[in-house]
């Protein structure tokens, strides 16, 4: 396994103060905000805090205690000059944190609250205090969420203010890596073919010999399906992960698709039954993989303060591409026949796994920090290290080979610099493993 926290690179104060000069390492004031701080500035910090927010001064033991731990895990290992301490049961519900995805602090409701507080609505701040002690186990864990929440989002207005966040998408490369997998995946949830299905499916198997109400029977059951296998990925989406669902799934997908097309070459009833067979199957095998992760990539792939663009950016595309299909399928069966027309979103599907291989890295189980780190690594790095990862699932699972090593990647140095001009050692990252952490 790989070395503690100090293995991760060290952040300085420098980056925090001048985020206009450090375009490519903005991201980090959006992971500990306080980084580099003093115990005086610290201390300015929950004074300014308390002041603006108007939370119960009751409150107040709980968000200074709160705000040192949101700056560093570790702030109360030893004594402290300054003479606070955690109680048994704080540090009992501090342990029982998961240490690999960090705190979880993400939750719409929340946030919602502090947009309105920010609006003028000061009495949302203990709103939101009162509702994240529901959320957690301790106040201390409220208070300490709440204060970085509250200090991320001023970081991110500070930095929209000062930066052309389009441009950036672009131009940052940790940006453009995600934006890229987010694209790659929202145009492939439409061009694997599944809302032809879904919108055509009466008349699909109209085609395929259903007659009067039946068609429209078969495509609830279509519909049923798809949500029935939708809801297993409420479970396997965090614990198998997002790229592997994606490319489990993606390989089916395509001979689902092209098992429907080949139904039409048939007569009669097996035409009928290959057919239906093909779309149920299909709807199987999109369900778990391909239609919930693409929202859920580009939602958490890219960094704050470029996220609601970039998500508005994928979204957009997935909806035009949609309406596309949508309008030309008809035309399309027309020209290319249904088989034609199944064996051409078949081929898709194929192209899309190798692009999710080469340029989709996994995000499952990762912090901000992390995540980071993941997309700091060149898409010719990652592409060369997926070619080895299935040169490894040939030897290891299909020619049995057991003393197959399992690929891992050099995270080049330059891409961790953080802001003073040094960098930690290449750290060795696995993609594999279920634990998937930067390891030594």
């Amino acid at each position: 396994m790989g070395k503690e926290a100090s293995d991760e690179p060290k952040v300085t104060s420098g980056l925090w103060d001048d985020l206009d000069e450090a375009s490519d390492n903005v991201n980090r004031a959006l992971v500990n905000p306080f980084g580099g701080k003093s115990h005086k500035e610290m201390n300015d910090l929950i004074d300014a805090f308390m002041e603006k927010t108007k939370i119960d001064e009751i409150y107040q033991e709980h968000i200074r205690k709160g705000a040192f731990l949101a700056q560093d895990s570790e702030a109360f290992n030893d004594l402290r000059e300054d003479g606070l301490q955690l109680k048994p049961e704080e540090k009992a519900a501090l342990v029982l944190e998961n240490p690999k995805t960090g705190n979880k602090w993400n939750q719409p409701w929340i946030l919602w609250l502090l947009a309105k507080a920010r609006q003028g609505k000061t009495d949302k701040y203990e709103t939101a205090f009162t509702s994240l002690c529901r959320l957690r186990h301790t106040r201390l864990q409220a208070a300490r969420d709440l204060f970085l929440m509250h200090h991320l989002l001023d970081n991110e207005e500070r930095i929209k203010r000062n930066h052309n966040i389009f441009f950036e998408l672009w131009s940052v490369p940790r940006n453009r890596r995600a934006l890229t997998a987010s694209l790659i995946l929202m145009f492939f949830q439409q061009f694997c073919g599944v809302n032809v299905l879904a919108y055509y499916s009466s008349s699909v198997f109209a085609d395929a010999g259903l007659k009067g109400q039946e068609p429209l029977l078969a495509s609830m059951g279509f519909g049923i399906i798809n949500f029935l296998f939708a809801i297993p990925a409420f479970y396997t989406i965090d614990t198998f992960g997002r790229r592997n669902l994606l490319l489990c799934t993606f390989p089916f997908m395509a001979i689902f698709q092209l098992l429907t097309g080949l139904g039409f070459l048939l007569e009669g009833k097996a035409q009928l039954a290959l057919v239906m067979t093909g779309m149920y199957l299909f709807s199987v095998a999109y369900s778990p993989g391909e239609g919930p992760v693409p929202f859920l990539y580009s939602a958490e792939s890219m960094p704050l303060y470029v996220r609601d663009v970039g998500m508005s950016m994928a979204t957009a595309l997935t909806w035009f591409f949609n309406f596309l299909l949508a309008v030309t399928f008809p035309k399309f069966q027309d020209a290319f026949s249904n088989t034609g027309a199944f064996g051409y979103y078949a081929a898709w599907c194929m192209i899309g796994w190798v692009l999710i291989l080469l340029f989709v890295p996994e995000t499952k189980d990762l912090t901000l920090e992390q995540l980071d780190a993941r997309f700091s690594i060149s898409s010719k790095s990652h592409a060369r290290f997926a070619v080895r990862q299935c040169a490894f699932a040939i030897r290891y699972y299909i020619l049995r080979r057991r003393r197959t090593k399992r690929p891992t990647m050099d995270l080049p140095p330059q891409d961790v610099v953080y802001g003073d001009g040094e960098a930690d050692q290449p750290r060795k990252i696995s993609f594999d493993k279920d634990e998937r952490i930067l390891t030594s």
